[in-house]
């Protein structure tokens, strides 16, 4: 069984309205005993150990007083409601000094766990920052406070290697538009050329044709009907061939206006298509940007709430330091006031002052089954001399 545990001596007997400043002075023994532990212990290092562990030791032994008080007032409660409001008021004081010393000891305890938590968000908001300019995903970031340093560089560089690999992709790209560019540029060209020639040759026929008319005209009186029947068919024959290459000249126009509207309109949508990419992955870099900036901040404000929380702490404990040494102060007055008062005071007022040294006696604890009732009667003895004096002085 825990030191601590308080051993509850009067359960077996009926409880008088005299008792009940008695039953709270093993509760308040224990607590004295804690209360100057709890109230000073401070621990300003994580690795100060040793101080955590003993926050810890006296938060539970703290909590055990607390439990025992509460259970304690619940049995009491059940004699009468009259009993049990005074008990409970008694109580209340008791946990009204116990619960922010708990709290105080359970601040130190979790000193390292706070530490450790800073550091871990120290850790992750440096690497978010190495790594943000080359992220190339739209997954979210890792556990960056849970990767080794190793894991951390290796994923590092994988993305340095993509970044570089991205952009060598849109370099190349943009190296494969300006080719098709001038590959269409040669087409036009070629084209072009195709319908020069067929133009040339178009007017070479077109020359030895009146050169064969002027022959033919030379002849023509000799072979008039052969001559004239000559010149129909080669003028049906030159018109023949200009309607053939007045066609094929506009068919392969048409077809060469078609592939560069084609070409044009397929270049146009591939430039669209690469700026709105690049202006929906700034987007998402500057949304990176403020969400990193927002998780800084927050840090920021846990920091100075942290450091506001321990200056009060140490604010709060130098003033119950302070508290504490004017109340022993004032405990010795009173005690050499009542010394010298007992001096010189005549007997009514001594046996008043035997009644309260009475009332202030500190019992020892007993645990067993075989000593307990005695101490428990000894105690209801000493409330009733206690009586008989009153009585007899009043």
């Amino acid at each position: 069984m825990n030191d601590l545990t308080l051993a509850d001596e009067t359960s077996a007997l009926p409880m008088k309205r005299a008792d009940l400043p008695t039953v709270w002075e093993p509760f308040r023994t224990q607590l004295e005993k804690l209360k100057t532990t709890a109230e000073t212990l401070v621990v300003t290092s994580s690795e100060d150990k040793a101080g955590m562990k003993l926050a810890r030791t006296t938060r539970l032994a703290l909590k055990d007083v607390r439990v025992e008080i509460e259970k304690r007032r619940k049995e009491l409660g059940e004699d009468a409601l009259r009993q049990k409001q005074k008990i409970d008021e008694a109580a209340k004081e008791l946990k009204a000094v116990i619960e922010p010393l708990e709290e105080r000891l359970k601040e130190q305890e979790e000193f390292a766990e706070r530490e450790a938590a800073k550091k871990r968000a120290e850790l992750i908001a440096a690497r978010t920052a190495a790594i943000l300019p080359y992220w190339n995903t739209v997954i979210p970031f890792p556990d960056f406070g849970a990767m080794d340093e190793a894991a951390f560089a290796a994923l590092k560089t994988e993305q340095i290697a993509a970044h570089e690999a991205k952009i060598i992709a849109a370099q190349k790209a943009e190296e494969e538009r300006l080719a098709k560019i001038e590959a269409e540029k040669q087409e036009r060209e070629r084209v072009r050329a195709e319908n020069a020639r067929l133009k040339k040759e178009a007017e070479e026929r077109e020359a030895a044709a009146k050169i064969e008319r002027a022959k033919a005209e030379a002849e023509r009186r000799e072979q008039e009907r052969k001559a004239q029947a000559e010149r129909e068919e080669a003028a049906a024959k030159l018109k023949a061939e200009r309607d053939a290459a007045a066609a094929e000249a506009a068919r392969l126009a048409d077809i060469a206006r078609k592939e560069r509207e084609a070409l044009e309109e397929q270049a146009r949508k591939e430039r669209q298509a690469a700026e709105a990419k690049a202006a929906a992955e700034r987007l998402e870099y500057q949304r990176q940007m403020q969400e990193a900036e927002r998780a800084r901040e927050i840090e920021r404000q846990k920091e100075r709430d942290r450091e506001a929380a321990e200056r009060k702490a140490r604010e709060e404990a130098e003033a119950a330091l302070e508290k504490i040494r004017q109340r022993e102060a004032q405990e010795q007055a009173a005690r050499e006031e009542a010394a010298r008062r007992a001096a010189s005071a005549p007997d009514r007022e001594k046996l008043a002052d035997l009644a309260k040294a009475l009332n202030a006696i500190h019992y020892p604890e007993i645990t067993s089954e075989e000593f307990g009732p005695v101490i428990a009667k000894v105690k209801v003895g000493v409330i009733k001399i206690i009586e008989f004096i009153n009585t007899k002085t009043a």
